[in-house]
């Protein structure tokens, strides 16, 4: 994660070393920097970048080269009656039974149509695994009525509100087939401690992706460590896509043997290979000069072998650098 961070001090605010003697002046040239239009200058002039996918809330930030996916986290991850009726206070309508809950997801859903977002995104793996049931409606009405029957802040087990949550889930993908929006799903490593690696793995989602042939879904990060059970996913299923964000500041050297493999196995358009993920945009155009270096080698070494031309590798690296997100998303 360093190397990203000391590609973009040094080519961006020439400074070869981040360390006590350095960090004044590159403190600021950064502050010198977003003195002007540091965004539009860095990542649209600069990283080439057409536009910019974020996960979050705050939209005070304006520009034409960014829109939005969203999370539902709080109608998938909740745990106690408090998560609920916290849900019901913000809506101005407190939620007494499953089909309240289910409308409240829905008017959320549709708001969030409204504002124009480009699809959903899935996290849910820092919480629990992503195996998800398809529940009766009258199972997850079992589990509502024990969930809302109990204190406050009392946290039921796991195992008790799983249902309710998988009910859930398949309610969210139902709203996402019907607006024939994409799902985001994070698959793989997990940013932080405290997680479980099993959680994440993709090959938990298979069912998923049978009962919403309809739906397309990008699981993120190259499923890292997963990446041949990722190949094998988006081999299969149609409507499966692998992405690559983060992965070239996890590891690039899994970044370069994956992303040849991928090319062999799962059909171009299926593969996006470069996303930020980050807080910053310094740090995007750092992880950016590490993923041309790997898809420029990657793609050498496939004309050298014969695998393609030249001319196919020109129109491919356009594919996975740009049609086939713009694609994915429904971009302009």
């Amino acid at each position: 994660y360093n190397r990203v961070a000391m590609i973009a001090a040094r080519d961006l605010f020439g400074i070869s070393d981040i360390n006590g003697l350095t960090v004044d002046e590159l403190s600021d040239n950064i502050r010198k920097a977003y003195s002007s239009d540091w965004f539009t200058r860095l990542i649209v002039d600069r990283c080439r970048i057409r536009t910019v996918i974020l996960d979050v809330d705050d939209r005070s930030f304006v520009n034409d080269h960014i829109v939005y996916v969203k999370k539902f986290n709080s109608f998938l991850n909740f745990r106690t009656k408090y998560t609920i009726d916290s849900i019901g206070m913000m809506r101005g309508d407190m939620i007494s039974s499953l089909e309240e809950f289910v409308q409240a997801l829905e008017s959320s859903f549709d708001e969030a149509v409204s504002e124009g977002i480009v699809g959903i995104k899935i996290n849910v793996a820092y919480k629990r695994p992503l195996y998800f049931e398809n529940i009766s409606p009258e199972q997850a009405r079992k589990v509502f009525k024990e969930l809302m029957s109990s204190e406050e802040k009392a946290r039921l087990s796991f195992e008790k509100i799983k249902p309710l949550q998988d009910y859930m889930m398949y309610r969210l993908l139902d709203m996402a087939k019907t607006h024939s929006l994409p799902v985001v799903i994070h698959t793989g490593f997990q940013a932080g401690n405290g997680n479980y690696l099993e959680n994440s793995n993709p090959t938990l989602l298979t069912n998923l992706f049978m009962r919403y042939p309809d739906v397309n879904f990008v699981l993120y990060h190259g499923a890292y460590p997963f990446g041949g059970e990722l190949a094998a996913i988006a081999k299969n299923f149609r409507n499966v896509s692998i992405d690559l964000c983060w992965l070239y500041a996890i590891s690039p050297s899994y970044s370069e043997r994956y992303l040849s493999e991928w090319l062999e196995t799962v059909p171009v358009k299926k593969i996006m290979a470069f996303g930020g993920d980050y807080l910053n945009i310094e740090n995007v155009y750092g992880e950016l000069v590490i993923a041309k270096e790997i898809i420029a080698r990657v793609l050498s070494a496939k004309v050298r072998d014969g695998f393609f031309s030249e001319s196919e590798a020109k129109i491919f690296a356009r594919m996975i650098l740009f049609d086939n997100a713009r694609s994915f998303y429904n971009l302009q």
